[in-house]
């Protein structure tokens, strides 16, 4: 006997099997977005080398030097001139980069030093460095002084070329070479810089561009004010 309340019970039953359908299924794997960013794997950093990633660096061949600076080449074999310096702010800290340099250097000074320029907290980092062009018939190097103030964070103070010299080799007609530069000497020394004459050999930069690579600083002392160098005398 068909009723009212078998009709509402029928129809009760059918809605919360709807129900029961629609609800998702709470023992299933979560829905992940296919829109999702994959972040990339961190460096896997070797032992006493955190920040210095072992895919970029030889770090088998790095060379500790004034107890917070760190000499690594790069792996990239067209770099193999070239020399990265490191600087670590405190033992369990990550190495920081000061920049990739080639350390060939025509004197006797060291290509890397420390010296404390405003005798004021750690000394600053002096890198001298060179660049150079060559062909088959000679070519032209540049060489750089640079200084640092390596702390929380590395500043580059100065950068200044302190010599360009240009040369042609001996040609097979006999034809003799040359070899002529321009130089000015920059010695930083504890409390000042101190800055000497341009002397040239033949080249006169103020004739030639010299590749951008001209000595340009007037003779005198110099100090380091935060990071700014002065002239204070002649």
């Amino acid at each position: 006997m068909f009723t009212t309340r078998n009709w509402l019970w029928g129809w009760g039953a059918v809605l919360l099997l709807a129900a029961c359908e629609q609800q998702p299924n709470a023992s299933g794997p979560p829905t992940v977005s296919p829109y999702l960013p994959k972040r990339a794997p961190q460096p896997n950093y070797s032992s006493g080398f955190k920040g210095i990633d072992p895919e970029d660096y030889e770090l088998a061949k790095a060379e500790r030097v004034f107890g917070r600076y760190l000499l690594v080449p790069p792996a990239d074999p067209e770099l193999s001139h070239f020399s990265a310096i490191f600087y670590q702010p405190s033992p369990d800290s990550a190495w920081q980069e000061v920049g990739a340099f080639k350390l060939d250097w025509y004197n006797t000074e060291p290509e890397i030093d420390t010296v404390n320029i405003d005798k004021q907290g750690a000394a600053e980092l002096i890198v001298r460095s060179e660049s150079s062009s060559y062909g088959s018939g000679g070519g032209s190097t540049c060489y750089t002084l640079s200084l640092f103030r390596c702390g929380k964070e590395i500043t580059k103070v100065l950068a200044v070329p302190v010599m360009y010299a240009d040369e042609t080799f001996v040609t097979f007609q006999g034809e003799p070479g040359h070899y002529e530069y321009t130089q000015q000497s920059v010695r930083p020394q504890r409390g000042r810089i101190k800055v000497g004459k341009i002397e040239k050999k033949g080249l006169d930069c103020e004739k030639s561009d010299c590749e951008g690579c001209a000595p340009r600083l007037k003779p005198g002392i110099y100090r380091l004010v935060g990071d700014t160098v002065v002239r204070v005398a002649k």
